[in-house]
């Protein structure tokens, strides 16, 4: 009876380890395993991690990075002063598209058109613990979906709306992000120095650092949008 019981117990470590070892998925490493960010998304499936190696990492591969309908995580083996996406002003640094929950955490993001665009269907990506600086479009572009973006700086971007963030959906699929912890600082725009909210679009900032930002209309925040798309902007806890 003893070893039957024993023999059941055993049976079911084994299968919580496996099932454990299926929700948490595999770990592809960048360059370990991959050569650049884009081969390791590449090789990845729902539920992997790609961690990218301390460095400076660029050219072909390494910006403009595209991460269509998977649900992964994207992260830095150090943080965001150890890893840097230099976009060399070629395009965005990384690009979500499709239906997904991806996670990006603990990049510098530099040096491009824009750092991260989220043209999201359905999901609700994070973007955490990430610097995004010095961009000629956005910081991050949300036009679509309901992106969560954590303790992130947002500095030094230039555009003509929402060089920190801009937020611009349509009809069928509104722009919807939160923002929490966030600092925006040195951003400049002729629109919403640090934040446009543009048509069918709706923002919360909460608990945020918002100054230093500069534009013709709207240094911090600027909302445009027409009696049928007017923009829902809440904003609690902020220092601007």
């Amino acid at each position: 009876m003893a070893r039957t019981i024993i023999r059941i117990l055993v049976a079911v470590s084994l299968s919580l380890v496996l099932l454990v070892s299926v929700v948490t998925g595999a770990t592809i490493r960048v360059p370990g395993d991959q050569p650049t960010i884009q081969a390791g998304i590449d090789a990845a499936v729902d539920g992997d991690t790609v961690m990218v190696a301390d460095g400076i990492f660029h050219g072909e591969g390494n910006r403009n990075i595209l991460i269509l309908s998977k649900s992964i995580s994207l992260a830095s083996r150090n943080g965001p002063y150890s890893t840097i996406i230099d976009c060399e002003k070629e395009g965005y640094g990384v690009e979500l598209q499709g239906e997904q929950n991806t996670i990006i955490h603990g990049f510098t993001i530099e040096n491009g058109e824009g750092g991260i665009l989220c043209d999201v269907f359905t999901g609700s990506p994070e973007i955490s613990d990430c610097i995004i600086k010095q961009h000629t479009a956005h910081g991050i572009d949300a036009e679509r979906g309901a992106p969560i973006i954590l303790r992130c700086s947002i500095m030094e971007n230039t555009s003509t709306s929402g060089a920190g963030l801009c937020c611009y959906g349509e009809y069928w699929y509104w722009s919807k992000p939160t923002v929490i912890d966030c600092l925006f600082y040195g951003n400049d725009a002729s629109r919403g120095g640090a934040v446009f909210c543009g048509p069918y679009s709706g923002i919360t900032l909460n608990n945020c650092t918002i100054y230093g930002n500069t534009a013709t209309y709207g240094g911090g925040i600027f909302g445009d949008g027409s009696i049928y798309s007017i923009p829902k902007i809440n904003v609690d806890s902020c220092i601007l």
